[in-house]
Order: C-alpha cells, then sequence, then structure tokens
C-alpha cells in the first residue's frame, strides 16, 4: 500500500478501490450476521424503487447513472431472490417497468436499523478525518463530466506539446473541422448571424476569393484553432473566427495563434489590426486587452454585418 501511496494521482483509481475493499467487509459481515442474502451492489436500486416505486428501467439506469446492462444484472440477481419483479408496460411492451416485491419491502424493514447505523458510522468517520470528502467527490464528478478523463489526458498532451504545434494556411481536408469549431464557440458564445452562417457555408468564396486568409493551428494533424485575416486597405486587417477547440482551451493556443496573426500581418505590409468583439464575451475581452489590443469606439473601416451590438479593438503592429 506505501507503494501505491508513493505513486501519487497516477494510480488513484488503485486507492479508491483499496479504500472501497476497506469499508466492504464490515458491510458484508453485517448483512451475513443480519442472516439475509442482500449484496452491497444492490443497495441504490433497492432505495430507488423503494423511494420512486415501480419504474422503467430506463428511468433506473439513468437516475443511479448506472448503464443499462450493470442495473440488468442487479435486477435479474434481485429477481432471483424474489426481492424484485420485472413486468412489461402495459402502454409499450418494449418497455420494463421493475417494483420490489413483498419480499422486497420486508428486507427493507429489516434492513433500515442497520442503514441507519451504517450512514451514522460514515458521518462520523468523514466528520473526524475528511468532513469534505462528499463535497470534493461531487466537484471531481462534475470536473469529470464537464471533460473526461480521456479528454483531459489529450489536453495535457496538448499542453506538454504546444511547441510542436504548426500554423498552416487553409486546407480542404480540415474544412469540416474548421466549421464545426467556429460553429460550436459562435453557439456557445454569441449565436450564429446569417453572415456566420454565409461566410460558414462557403469559406472559400466568402474569404479566399476576397484576398482574405484563413489558419489553421495543427498538432498531428488535429484541427485545435482557427482564425481569419482579411485585408481592409490603408494597411489594417481584420481578424475574425478566431476560436480554440472547446477542450483546449486556456493551454496558450490562443495566446501562439495571435503572436502567429500578428506577424503574418506584418509580412503583409499590415500596420494595424482590427477585431470585433461583444461586451457578453469578457473572457475574450481580457485575452484581447491582455495581448495589447485596446477597444476603440468605432473605426471607418468597420461594419459589423452580424447586427450584433459589438465592440471594436485595435491592435498596432510593430513594423519590421
Amino acid at each position: 500500500m506505501e507503494f501505491i501511496r508513493e505513486l501519487g494521482t497516477l494510480a488513484l483509481w488503485s486507492r479508491l478501490r483499496s479504500f472501497s475493499d476497506l469499508l466492504l467487509p464490515g458491510v458484508l459481515q453485517m448483512y451475513h450476521e443480519m442472516g439475509t442474502d442482500f449484496e452491497p451492489r444492490w443497495f441504490t436500486v433497492t432505495q430507488y424503487l423503494n423511494q420512486k416505486g415501480p419504474s422503467r428501467l430506463t428511468d433506473v439506469s439513468s437516475s443511479l447513472g448506472l448503464s443499462h446492462p450493470a442495473v440488468v444484472q442487479v435486477i435479474n440477481a434481485m429477481s432471483e431472490k424474489g426481492f424484485v419483479r420485472r413486468t412489461q408496460d402495459s402502454d409499450d411492451r418494449r418497455v420494463s417497468i421493475v417494483s420490489l416485491t413483498t419480499e422486497g419491502n420486508e428486507l427493507i424493514k429489516k434492513l433500515e436499523p442497520f442503514w441507519k447505523d451504517l450512514r451514522s458510522a460514515v458521518d462520523h468517520l468523514l466528520a473526524e478525518h475528511a468532513p469534505r470528502f462528499l463535497d470534493d467527490m461531487n466537484r471531481l464528478e462534475g470536473g469529470l463530466k464537464q471533460y473526461d478523463l480521456l479528454t483531459r489526458i489529450w489536453r495535457e498532451r496538448v499542453r506538454r506539446r504546444l511547441g510542436e504545434m504548426r500554423i498552416i494556411p487553409f486546407d480542404d481536408k480540415y474544412l469540416e473541422d474548421f466549421v464545426d469549431i467556429s460553429r460550436d464557440w459562435l453557439q456557445e458564445c454569441i449565436g450564429i448571424s446569417d453572415h456566420d452562417e454565409k461566410v460558414l457555408a462557403n469559406p472559400r468564396r466568402e474569404v479566399l476569393d476576397k484576398g482574405g486568409m484563413i489558419y489553421f493551428a495543427i498538432l498531428d494533424e488535429e484541427l485545435l484553432g482557427t482564425f481569419l485575416l482579411m485585408p481592409l486597405g490603408g494597411g489594417h486587417c481584420e481578424m475574425s473566427k478566431f476560436a480554440v477547440k472547446k477542450p483546449y482551451r486556456r493551454l496558450g493556443i490562443g495566446s501562439i495563434m495571435a503572436g502567429q496573426a500578428m506577424d503574418i500581418a506584418v509580412g503583409r505590409g499590415c500596420r494595424k489590426i482590427l477585431l470585433f468583439t461583444h461586451i457578453n464575451l469578457r473572457e475574450a475581452l481580457l485575452f484581447y486587452a491582455g495581448i495589447g489590443f485596446r477597444q476603440v469606439k468605432s473605426h471607418p473601416l468597420m461594419k459589423d454585418p452580424t447586427g450584433r451590438d459589438s465592440h471594436i479593438m485595435e491592435y498596432t503592429l510593430k513594423l519590421r
């Protein structure tokens, strides 16, 4: 066990399994001493049926956060002991209804005093040694619902290899990913305007054929982020559709893309970069201000085609 502790977070799942193994024998021993055939893995299903009454199997599964096969396995085992029954819904015979039998209800009455003592024992254990344990568990579960562990592993892979990320010009093989990233960001933050739809439907015609440039941030052939540069004349260009794929935000990709955009603009003879943002995009406003953009009330070259109440920001480039 000491070695597992030394492994730290890398062996978290082993620690959790070992922690469960420390609790489980006491529970099993109590069930045995009470002369019952009850299994700990049945507990949450039993409690759900006790409180909710006859329920659809799919409702039991979704409410407990268990897979359908896992719930079916529990129901089948409890049915063999005579604690639950499984019937077909009278309105839809494809739907299974599960409910406690008389024997199941009698078993619950027998076990309720033990469960009361079990709750009290665990409450005292946590109060003495880890009073925030359940709150922390809730936060961890919420974090995994936001991004599962696989996504978090990919995030760390990208963070570790940011130096290998490439900024490349528009490539048709990334067109679908470009549209998905742009659409996801717009829908999440400010909504998609008719103008946005027009650009995303045919970026080659609406951007490239009009002298604009679309760039992609790529790592191992995966599109991580995008931005557009459109010449406006008079040494000015507009930066737009600046977005990073959601799982990879806040890793520094945006800063790298912005730096590349500035270098590209300088190389194209631009003196200033202009962009539209929105008052609701507080994080974006802070990001742009942090890399040197300043807000301006208006600009003769910037007419917002989206109809939004947009803000204009401007960056003065350092010419070579």
